[in-house]
Order: structure tokens, then sequence, then C-alpha cells
């Protein structure tokens, strides 16, 4: 695994550290939220006190610290074209005509394009085409058909969502749109319920929780001063049968008698799933900001477990070569987690 290795930021008086990966720690002991630019560079904001505040980019700290001083007609390149990574490793001091030279060989490329997906939803090797864009010819020739075949649905388990005629909705929680062809893929609230952005039939976008979508599609309507209810206590389980209808007030008791007795306590991930993201992020097999993503967890939250900066409780645990090939392939949430886990213990 690759060594990341943290320096005191010249001037800071011990406020401020640089990471060898680009990341920086502030005074309270948290990673800045760096800026990117319009011009594609991440830049952080140093406040040293008696009113100074300084901006410097990234890219130049990183190399001024780990490199060494930059002369007045060099400049620092970024060697993958990609100039939000700033590591260490893909940085090199080289004259302006050499910069520039490099410049128009990656063709301008855009930087919020460096951790750009190389397969599709299905599986499928991506075109890149001339100006970064991408795209798959071969989804073009797929029927609807094939598409659900690759995804393994059934179009007769799913009913049209009320109000938003172009999406089905299926007894175990899935929504798929009928305008793609595609599962939609939800995203998790504070709380911990799933979610997703719906355009409704007058083409306003709604958010809409999955377990009431499951609910009420089919179960039946919600009466007044009741509220939704998971049997298992687990907020991502949207099966039918793992839903109720109870009063608001047998709701909240319900939750705080699960969160006794479950190994999250009442956080939105368990113990077991912050373990195996913790390895997964520290093997380094892709940038912490591509694993968060992989891991439908946020980018702040995939730097805190690879600084130990929060769940420091918990041990990186391996997962097995299923789930890590899993991971590395395509995504692997805490949902798919949990349903494998289910699984083996059956």
């Amino acid at each position: 695994m690759k060594n990341v290795e943290k320096k005191e930021v010249i001037g800071s008086n011990g406020k401020y550290w640089i990471f060898s990966n680009g990341d920086v720690l502030g005074p309270r002991g948290k990673l800045l939220k760096l800026t990117l630019m319009q011009i594609g560079y991440k830049m952080a904001t140093l406040s040293l006190g008696n009113g100074i505040v300084k901006k410097r980019y990234v890219h130049e700290l990183v190399a001024l610290h780990f490199i060494g001083p930059i002369p007045s007609d060099k400049v620092i390149n970024h060697i993958d074209g990609n100039k939000i990574n700033n590591d260490v490793s893909n940085l090199e001091i080289i004259s302006r005509e050499n910069n520039g030279k490099e410049w128009a060989r990656t063709n301008r490329r855009n930087p919020n394009k460096g951790n750009m997906k190389l397969l599709c939803d299905f599986g499928h090797e991506y075109t890149i085409l001339s100006k970064g864009n991408k795209i798959c010819y071969q989804c073009r020739k797929l029927t609807k058909e094939q598409k659900y075949k690759i995804q393994n649905i059934n179009i007769k388990d799913f009913v049209p969502i009320k109000n938003a005629g172009q999406y089905l909705v299926a007894s175990n929680g899935k929504v798929l749109s009928l305008n793609t062809s595609k599962v939609l893929r939800p995203g998790i609230n504070k709380p911990g319920y799933k979610y997703y952005f719906l355009k409704n039939d007058n083409g306003k976008r709604e958010v809409r929780a999955e377990h009431r979508l499951v609910y009420e599609h089919f179960i039946g309507e919600l009466k007044d001063g009741y509220s939704v209810d998971h049997i298992d206590g687990d907020k991502l389980n949207n099966n039918s049968s793992n839903l109720r209808q109870i009063s608001f007030g047998k709701n909240i008791a319900s939750f705080q008698e699960n969160k006794r007795k479950g190994d999250n306590y009442g956080f939105k991930y368990d113990k077991d799933y912050i373990a195996i993201a913790k390895w997964l992020i520290k093997q380094k097999f892709f940038s912490c900001m591509n694993s968060a993503a992989r891991l439908s967890i946020s980018r702040s939250l995939g730097r805190d477990l690879l600084y130990d900066l929060k769940w420091k409780h918990i041990d990186p645990e391996k997962p097995s070569d299923e789930l890590i090939e899993k991971f590395k392939k395509d995504s692997l949430s805490q949902e798919f987690f949990k349903e494998n886990k289910r699984a083996e213990a059956k």
C-alpha cells in the first residue's frame, strides 16, 4: 500500500498540514474542503491569524513541500493531465514551453473527468470522443427487453408510480426508468432513508422516499398520524414484507428499541460495513474520491476513513474476494453488503 506523507505548511505556525496526496489538514484536525476553481485547479484557503488569509493552489503546496522550490522559469505539470489529481507522484517540474506542449497533447482535458467511468451501466466499454465526452454504441443497439435481461429484472414485478408515469416501482424497492430502461441508483439522506429524484407528470422534480413508494403501491394508503415502520429496524430494507403502518409514537419507540439492539447505534452506517469500507479505501485501488463514490459514501467520510479521523474504534477488515471484485468492477453499497450478508446467513 502506498504511504502518504504529511508536512507542516511553511509559514502556518503548525496550523495547517499538507499531505503528499493533496489533502490539507486544518487547525481543528479536519481535512479542509478544497475549492475547485473555474480553471480546473483545487485551491485551499488558509487563515493564518491577525486577519491574514491566503489562498494557495494545492498542487503548488504539494510540489513545494515534497519536491522542492519551483524556479521562476519552471512550472508544475500534472503528468496524467488531470488537474485535480495532486498526488506528488503525478506532479513534475518542467519548462513553460514543455508545459504548453503537454497541455496541447492532452487536448485541454476537462479536469472534472479525471475519474471517468470506463464502463457504462450495462458493463460495456465506453468510446471516448475527441473532446473527452464518452458514448456507448453497444447500448444504442440494445432493445428494452435486452436491457431488462442484463439487469435481471422482470418487468411484470413493477407497477407505474402514481403521478410519475415514466417510472415503475417493484415490491423490493427498485425503481425503473422507462425512458432509459435502467434501474435507478437511490441516494441515502442524513436520517438513513433511500430516496429518488423523480419527475412528476407535470415535469417537476420531486424527492420520493423509497419506503413510502413501496408501501403506497403494494400495501395501501397511510392513515393520518401514522408512518411507515421498518419491522427489522433496517432502513435500507424496503421490501414490502418488511414494512408496516404504525402511529408516530410507536414508530419513535420502535426506532429507539432497534437503535439499542443494532450494530450501528442509530448511525447511518453499521460497523461491519465501515470496517470493510475502511479496508478498501486504505488499499488505494482508486483515488479516495473514486473509492467513496463506489462505496456510496460522501467524499468527506472517505477521507475520514482513510486518515482515521472518524470511526477510529473500528479496525479495517478485509472483505471476501467476491466483494472486492464487486467493488473494483462497479460499486459496493451498504445495501448490497447487507443483502450479501443475509444470503450468507441463510
